[in-house]
């Protein structure tokens, strides 16, 4: 189509060019509206990786906590054993004086045949006979008393092994209370705060509880206290008795 002046041909153009802008715009908005739609999905599935990522380094946490105490009362029962060597010793100590002793009284038994045929048996015998009773009682009272010291100190250190294992300290009513958004375990209340959600790990099973309050002695205020509502800050399972 041909216009017939400048001005006309103007005319002609100027609408075409308002209807292209017009489409142009309606364009951007709906591929601004797709890509809103299709970042949605996306944005879940980048929240649900932190939530795992966060669940996964929180569990490998506790498993290098747990390796951590594996390895230490592991050590430590290495530690006790290298003490019971020497009392493994003075027990063969004690049998080898004990097999002696039998063998020094059989000999004292064999000349007894030879005293038979001498005067006044029967008193050589009896006076024998008392000195081997009272070397007999002397010998079984130094082994018992042995054994009993060496039983004692297996007792103390088994009680010890048992006192180093965390559940036996749960199982008596303590507990241990952790952040539940770090997963540290918190050993005074200066180190949390109204609004904080706790974790609180019992001899059976976990509570999850939140801050409500916290109460200060009133001449030291950075001392340990009860949380208000909830239970006290108990153990921390990372220190040695």
């Amino acid at each position: 189509v041909r216009a017939p002046t400048p001005s006309a041909a103007a005319e002609m153009v100027a609408p075409n060019t308002y209807e292209l802008l017009r489409q142009l715009r309606a364009t951007q908005g709906r591929l601004q509206s797709a890509i809103e739609r299709r970042l949605v999905p996306l944005r879940r599935i980048r929240d649900l990786h932190q939530r795992l990522v966060h669940a996964v380094r929180a569990r490998v946490r506790k498993l290098e906590q747990a390796r951590h105490f594996r390895e230490r009362a592991a050590e430590l029962i290495r530690r006790r054993l290298t003490k019971l060597r020497p009392a493994e010793l003075q027990r063969e100590r004690l049998l080898s004086l004990f097999r002696k002793m039998l063998h020094q009284r059989r000999e004292i038994l064999s000349r007894f045949d030879v005293l038979l045929a001498m005067g006044k048996p029967l008193q050589q015998v009896n006076e024998r006979q008392q000195e081997l009773d009272e070397l007999t009682t002397q010998l079984v009272r130094h082994v018992q008393g042995a054994l009993g010291q060496r039983r004692h100190r297996l007792e103390v250190l088994a009680s010890k092994l048992s006192a180093l294992d965390p559940k036996a300290i749960l199982s008596r009513g303590y507990s241990i209370t952790f952040d539940a958004a770090t997963n540290q375990i918190l050993k005074s209340i200066a180190a949390t705060r109204e609004g904080k959600a706790l974790r609180i790990l019992l001899h059976e099973g976990e509570l999850t509880a939140q801050v409500t309050a916290r109460m200060f002695p009133r001449n030291e205020k950075s001392a340990t206290m009860p949380i208000q509502g909830e239970l006290p800050l108990a153990f921390d399972h990372g220190s040695e008795s």
